[in-house]
């Protein structure tokens, strides 16, 4: 990726790779030798407008398959100073952890997109925001995320399907792209873009940008309906067994039919005697 500002924003260009990305946490693929980390985060709270206190770098790439993001979250104490107690999907107090966390805006439209957080120990929620509202969690796709460990920090990396978001079918891509981190004993929460005292993570319009994705296609939903078949059987059609008599379904109607229609025939003729 590549950092730079764009009058309010700030924009990141997308790297393209070859091989994919294994999701263990550990940062150790060329990708992150090659390519610098963006950072700049700035505190919301407690103190507005400051540097983050603790350094914080992300990388992003990209792949036929999958958009990676991922995070190197330094912190100036040890392990058993960080919060970090929550496992459950989409609970409310993942935001009471230590927590990194992304918005991608895939139409660019400023108003929607898709949050997807974790904690140093792997746990996650992902959500939908519609129209900058308060974010659906009952949206549960399959994605992937794995913590890690480096001395001075924790880390984090994400596999997020493209099948699993829209976005629109053109050569080359601008997703608007956000970060945000949580340092819980601090009670500091600080956002790569859109910084103000106001300003929530699913304000997408306050989102800075992701360009240069490219060569990317919108993979087709498969819908399922379900339907029940219906057929039935000539009983006259079933072979018979040796030696015995099968009546069919057919042959019981027909005869039924024959003596209710003589029935009527010797009622008229009575009549008319």
């Amino acid at each position: 990726f590549r950092r730079v500002l764009f009058r309010s924003n700030i924009t990141l260009r997308a790297t393209r790779i070859t091989t994919p990305i294994k999701i263990d946490g550990k940062l150790d693929e060329a990708v992150y030798r090659d390519n610098l980390p963006v950072d700049g985060f700035i505190q919301a709270v407690p103190r507005n407008g400051q540097p983050v206190s603790e350094k914080t770098e992300a990388w992003g790439s990209y792949d036929d398959t999958y958009i990676y993001i991922s995070a190197k979250l330094y912190e100036s104490v040890p392990p058993d100073k960080w919060i970090a107690n929550e496992l459950r999907r989409d609970t409310n107090q993942l935001r009471q952890n230590d927590m990194f966390g992304v918005l991608l805006d895939t139409f660019h439209d400023h108003r929607n997109g898709y949050n997807f957080y974790t904690n140093p120990i792997g746990g996650f929620t992902d959500q939908l925001v519609t129209d900058e509202g308060n974010p659906n969690a009952d949206w549960n796709p399959v994605w992937e995320v794995r913590p890690g460990r480096f001395d001075g920090g924790w880390s984090t990396e994400m596999a997020i399907p493209f099948k699993i978001l829209r976005f629109r079918n053109e050569p080359t891509l601008t997703w608007g792209l956000n970060f945000e981190r949580i340092i819980k004993r601090k009670n500091e929460l600080a956002y790569w873009s859109g910084w103000g005292r106001n300003y929530t993570f699913h304000n997408v319009s306050r989102a800075g940008r992701l360009s240069g994705l490219a060569g990317i296609k919108q993979v087709e939903r498969l819908r399922v309906r379900p339907y029940v078949l219906a057929g039935g059987e000539d009983l006259e059609a079933v072979a018979r067994p040796s030696g015995a008599a099968v009546t069919s379904v057919r042959a019981v109607a027909t005869a039924a039919k024959r003596k209710v229609s003589q029935q009527t025939s010797g009622t008229r003729s009575a009549v008319l005697t």
